[in-house]
This record gives structure tokens, sequence and C-alpha cells, in this order.
């Protein structure tokens, strides 16, 4: 029997990790399960790159161009997707304005599955207010209730939904533990802590730099700063790398704690935790704060630790940068959640079963 084939529109290129751990990465162990991925970007990394300028005034004409290409090239796919057996919209297909193109898929298509990650309806705390002007509220409620089915990174999320008249699944972000070694020995030499995760996300990270500071007075530990943008804070000595899909994992690594300080707002609460799980696929502990699924993810004393405040990060880390054993313990009890329910088999079977569900006819049609 011929693979069934899925269409893929993704939120971003490979190189923005949701991307390409909730689309690409499923390329291979969906073939395995007989449906062909087909990964479909909104442009190539290198025009993003060069019609997204962070500043300079050229900026927003260029941003405007860039639109004005992605949805060309997002109508070019919605006709193309007519001979795929399911198609999966993930986010939205254009990041401003109403969800008219997915409208016009769920016309031409009728077995679309909305993937969703992240409060689309919500606008980031660290973006200027006049990005929150441009938000349309209702466009991720009304992207799911025209869809066949949904997919919700965590329990939490989906409940941000509301009640929908289709199937929703909560399917994780997955990490490739064929990317990760089996469980390494920490590494030798000075503790390094480790905060992986884009530009935007760096504010939460300075929220904590007072406690990173007593810390680091304390311990002599490293800072390791994983980003596509550079990192400092007065009197923090930091380590700062630039991402890369090949570097990833050795630096991941490289550290002996991972972190994931969040601020605590409606639009953090919905995201996914996905740096605690690549800390727990490199079986390292975590410090993390209880905000959202991190709550739920860490096991206070067994995976990880939970710090709300200044003091609590002082004291998590400064109990883990004091018990090798202790980090060795947490690190590979993270390891064994990712093996049970974090992995990319694992959840690859979980959408494979769904899509066999929805492109055989098992829900309802969606309302238009």
């Amino acid at each position: 029997m011929a693979p069934r084939r899925i269409d893929f529109l993704a939120w971003r290129d490979a190189s923005n990790a949701s991307a390409r751990c909730r689309g690409e990465a499923y390329r291979v162990p969906l073939a395995a399960l007989g449906w062909q991925l087909r990964f479909r970007p909104p442009a190539s990394p290198a025009l993003a790159r060069r019609l997204n300028p962070r500043r300079g005034p050229l900026r927003v004409p260029a941003k405007l161009l860039y639109l004005l290409l992605v949805a060309t090239r997002r109508l070019a796919q919605i006709a193309g997707s007519r001979r795929a057996d399911a198609v999966v919209v993930q986010r939205e297909l254009l990041s401003l304005g109403p969800p008219c193109l997915e409208r016009l898929l769920a016309r031409v298509h009728p077995c679309v599955i909305y993937d969703v990650d992240d409060a689309l309806d919500l606008t980031p705390p660290h973006l200027r207010p006049l990005a929150g002007g441009l938000r349309d509220a209702g466009k991720l409620q009304r992207i799911a209730a025209m869809s066949r089915g949904v997919v919700a990174s965590t329990e939490i999320l989906a409940a941000r939904l509301g009640d929908l008249p289709v199937p929703v699944r909560v399917i994780p972000t997955p990490v490739d533990l064929a990317r990760f070694p089996a469980p390494t020995p920490e590494p030798a030499g000075p503790l390094r802590l480790g905060w992986f995760g884009t530009g935007g996300n760096l504010s939460h990270l300075a929220a904590i730099t007072p406690a990173l500071r007593r810390v680091q007075a304390q311990t002599g530990c490293e800072l390791l700063v994983v980003s596509e943008w550079e990192f400092a804070s007065p009197g923090l000595r930091v380590l700062n790398r630039r991402w890369s899909l090949a570097e990833e994992v050795p630096l991941l690594l490289s550290c002996h704690i991972g972190l994931m300080p969040l601020a605590d707002n409606p639009y953090t609460q919905a995201k996914a935790g996905f740096k605690i799980l690549q800390h727990w696929a490199a079986a390292r502990p975590v410090v993390a704060s209880p905000v959202g699924i991190n709550a739920r993810l860490v096991s206070e004393g067994e995976n990880g630790c939970l710090a709300a405040g200044e003091e609590d990060w002082v004291r998590a880390l400064l109990r883990l940068a004091g018990d090798a054993p202790l980090r060795t313990r947490m690190g590979l009890a993270g390891r064994a959640a990712i093996e049970r329910d974090f992995s990319l088999a694992v959840c690859a079977r979980r959408w494979a079963d769904l899509l066999d569900e929805l492109a055989s006819g098992g829900a309802s049609p969606p309302r238009i």
C-alpha cells in the first residue's frame, strides 16, 4: 500500500525549534507508520532573515514585502495540497490579519488539522504595545473551529481553545532521542548552568540575574547562553554561543544544570516547557519557574527544582551545585520521562493514530 501524504504548513522554516520539532522531525518516524510528510515553510531561511531585520529604516517595508511574498507562497501551497490526504496548519498561515487563508484551505481540503503550541491570541510581553493592536484576539479559536481536528502541545493550551466541535488531542513537542547519546555523565570542569532559547525570551533570563550573580559568586560557575542574540548583565560572567543545530546537543551535554525561568502571565502559562525536555534528554536536572506546564513537568527533588523568587533560585542552584550524585539522579529521572512520554517515537505514534482517524472521515466536517 502506498504511503498517504500529509502536507505540514509550518509556521517558520526548520531553523525554528517549533517548526522543526513539531513538523520536519516527524518525516522519518511517520514514514515508517505509513505517512509521507511534506514540510512546507512560509519562506526560505535566507529570505526570512533578509526581510525580517531587527532594526533600521527599512524594517517595516521589508516586513510588509515579506508578508506579501509569504501570502503568495501560501496560496500556491493551498492549491498544491489538494492531492494530500491531510494538511496540518501550524499556528497560523499568515502572522497578521484574520484567518482568511485558513478559511480558504478548509474549503479546498476536507481534512485540515490545526497544530498549536503557543497562545497566539495573546501578545508576547517582550513585544512593543503596537504589536498588541495588530493581534486578532479570536484567531486561534476560529482556526481551530474550522479544522477537522486540533493538536495542542499542552493541556493548558488545549483548555484555552474552549469547547470545540472537533477532536482535540494533546501531543507535546517531542525530543528526538536519536540525536542524544545514551545518558552521558556530566562533564568535568567548572559547574555550568545552561539557558537555551530565542532572543525574544532572554527577558526571562534577565529577571533571575540577581540570583545568578549570587550563585556565581559562591560557586564560580559558568553561565552558558545559547541563542541568536548575545546576553549580558553587569556583574555576571556569561559565555555566549550562537545557536546551531549541529552544536545544540554538544552544548546541552556540556551543562550540569538547565535553567527555565519564566515570568508568570497568561502568555507564558501556555508555553510547552521544551527547554526542560531538552535538558532532560541530555540527562541533566533543571531549575524552573513554577509557571504553566513547568509546575506539572517538574517533580520537586525528583527530576529538578522549582523556584519562584530570588531566594528559591539561589537555594535550588546551590543545592544542586554542591551535590553531584543528586544531579545525576535527577537527570536520569528526567531522561526516563522523555523516553516514556516525550520522545519522537512516542509522539509520532500518537500523530499516526490521529491521522488514521481523521483522514478516514472519523470526525465531523469543520464549520466554515
